[in-house]
């Protein structure tokens, strides 16, 4: 066997081991034949005289320490990367839901472009009858969960579908080229929630399109507030970048954003979720 060597010697008889390569030991024998394995480096150690071995207090708490560091670095980035795909999933399914219903409500109703709309910003009957004759019989909807005026002195109506997911449909500003906007919420506190964060929007044209957040009047307003030299808006929400600078600057963009990217959260995503 490698690196073991048998020495036969007289019983009670002392015998000096010495090699060129190993280290010098006097091994008192009791036995007629003993065996020894040779460890390198230049280690010789009798087979039935081990150390046992154990870890000391500061060894443990160095150990937990470390481990402690490590989960601070990376339980954040699980959190994150936890958030992006369940809210990404919401998104799309919400999109693709809202999207279908309006389809099968156009056969019953006729054209969305022809739907009557909501008088005021703040009528909440009229609002709640919108909903309810275009709506809710297609998306099965449950029954409200409460309605509030937001600071824009408009009405919301919220809901809460079976999987979860939850959203507030209010008529925008009179004027404007929408019949309805919808804000879907990833957190109960409707009223408290951050656009692109946990709050993300969609509107209903007047030709009766369903789309992600894209104000034409609203993208090209932001170009009052660049600094100088810097490249200003425009109204092509198919430019990524262009969309992107604007999720940056007014995060109600975002869901722009996130339809252009699959409904993914990009690395490049301005806002921490």
């Amino acid at each position: 066997m490698k690196n073991e060597k048998v020495f036969t010697l007289a019983e009670g008889a002392t015998q000096r081991i010495c090699t060129r390569t190993e280290r010098s030991e006097f091994v008192q024998v009791s036995k007629t034949t003993l065996l020894l394995t040779v460890h390198n480096p230049r280690h010789v150690a009798l087979q039935h005289n081990k150390r046992k071995i154990a870890f000391t207090l500061a060894e443990v708490l160095i150990t937990l320490g470390i481990i402690g560091v490590v989960a601070a670095l990376t339980i954040p980035t699980l959190v994150q990367n936890y958030k992006k795909k369940e809210y990404s999933t919401r998104l799309k399914k919400f999109y693709s839901m809202m999207s279908q219903a309006i389809k099968l409500s156009e056969v019953d109703n006729g054209p969305a472009s022809e739907w009557i709309p909501v008088a005021t910003e703040n009528d909440e009957e009229g609002l709640q009858k919108y909903w309810d004759t275009y709506f809710a019989q297609y998306l099965k909807n449950p029954p409200k969960v409460y309605s509030y005026v937001n600071k824009w002195n408009q009405t919301q109506i919220c809901y809460v579908l079976s999987d979860g997911i939850k959203y507030c449909i209010g008529r925008p500003s009179l004027g404007s080229p929408f019949q309805f906007g919808v804000n879907v919420y990833m957190k109960n506190n409707f009223d408290k929630a951050t656009a692109g964060v946990d709050c993300f929007n969609f509107l209903l044209t007047k030709s009766g399109k369903f789309i992600p957040y894209s104000w034409d009047s609203q993208a090209l307003a932001l170009n009052s507030g660049l600094e100088k030299g810097e490249e200003k808006f425009t109204e092509d929400f198919t430019d990524r970048k262009n969309v992107l600078r604007m999720c940056e600057k007014d995060s109600s963009f975002c869901t722009q954003l996130l339809y252009l990217d699959g409904w993914e959260f990009k690395d490049d995503y301005p806002h921490k979720l």
